[in-house]
């Protein structure tokens, strides 16, 4: 509901951030519910109509007119300042870089994401048409192609570099963040961004900024393919040097996030295991076996173990000196016998 474009009546939904918001209003809303006193009369269809029935339509309300509204007239405002922005500082091509690649860095797919997606196309299909394709502003969509998989592969090179710092559970999702960006999908990184916004999202957009104001400012144009490292191979992108500028520029993005992320991330704890001890398997012995062998083999409990020297021989239990031990005083263990 909260990122759904035609329910909301934008161009762009309201991603996940808003995703979130509403889902903690939606929850402390029915907690509260539960504890208003109902009439006996209706208790029992409570928790099964009247809670649903009250919260969703609370819910609707409040996406419909208190985030869809201002999300449009959000959207609709930085189009403009980005137009304005693109038309008076025009040879500022890192800074109008820098500041789509941030945008798209921002909320990995929601409305300022999209917007700055929207506005890249839609400059560059402006001015084709007006100016042809040699006059055509390349900066903005190029910029927003360049920042598109900064933050998951910024997260996933995070995980091999500070890999101490990162749960096991967290690298299998820094894996899938890598699929999912070296495609140019820029979702794989919600899942962190989720648990750690305020660094991630950090992260996020410094080193999306810091892609697209270099593609911008290296006047790279991004003509199609995949906003990756790997577009510099599956596409066509115009660039001083073929092939190593788009992927230095994207690369340096990528770097960027993941030494904020790993100097920002605490290590993980050590997981605590109880250390096996382990013990040395006495050797199988014979029932019946020589004096000797019973003075040195054989554990031996005397009545007064402590006016006799103590040695241990790598078993649990200690045996006692067989020569101060007089035979009567000595008490063989159960499991042995000491012949003549």
């Amino acid at each position: 509901m909260a990122n759904d474009p035609s329910f909301l009546g934008t161009n762009a939904g309201g991603g996940f951030l808003s995703a979130i918001l509403v889902a903690f209003l939606v929850g402390y809303f029915v907690k509260y519910l539960k504890k208003v006193k109902w009439p006996k009369i209706i208790q029992p269809i409570v928790p099964i109509m009247v809670i649903p029935l009250i919260a969703t339509f609370f819910i609707t309300v409040v996406v419909l007119y208190l985030i869809g509204q201002p999300i449009a007239g959000a959207m609709s405002a930085l189009y403009d300042g980005l137009n304005w922005m693109t038309t008076n500082y025009a040879s500022s091509t890192f800074i109008i870089g820098a500041i789509i690649g941030a945008m798209i860095g921002f909320d990995f797919g929601g409305p300022v994401n999209k917007t700055a997606l929207i506005f890249g196309t839609a400059v560059w299909t402006d001015t084709v048409a007006k100016y042809g394709i040699e006059g055509a502003n390349f900066v903005p969509g190029t910029a927003a192609q360049a920042a598109i998989s900064v933050a998951p592969l910024g997260i996933f090179l995070a995980s091999k570099l500070f890999a101490k710092r990162f749960s096991a559970t967290e690298k299998i999702s820094a894996n899938s963040a890598f699929g999912m960006g070296i495609v140019g999908v820029t979702e794989g990184a919600i899942p962190f961004a989720a648990a750690n916004p305020l660094q991630i999202i950090t992260a996020s957009v410094a080193g999306s900024a810091l892609a697209g104001g270099l593609v911008g400012y290296l006047d790279v144009k991004f003509y199609g393919g995949i906003g990756s490292p790997l577009g510099t191979f599956v596409g066509y992108i115009e660039q001083p040097i073929p092939f190593v500028t788009w992927i230095a520029c994207t690369l340096a993005g990528i770097t960027l996030t993941a030494m904020i992320i790993g100097f920002w991330r605490r290590p993980q704890p050590a997981v605590t295991t109880e250390a096996a001890t382990e013990q040395k398997a006495e050797p199988a012995l014979n029932t019946a076996v020589s004096e000797d062998d019973c003075h040195d083999k054989r554990i031996l409990k005397p009545t007064h173990p402590d006016r006799y020297p103590v040695h241990h021989t790598g078993s649990s239990v200690p045996f006692y000196c067989r020569k101060r031990i007089p035979p009567w005083r000595c008490q063989l263990s159960r499991r042995f016998r000491c012949g003549s």
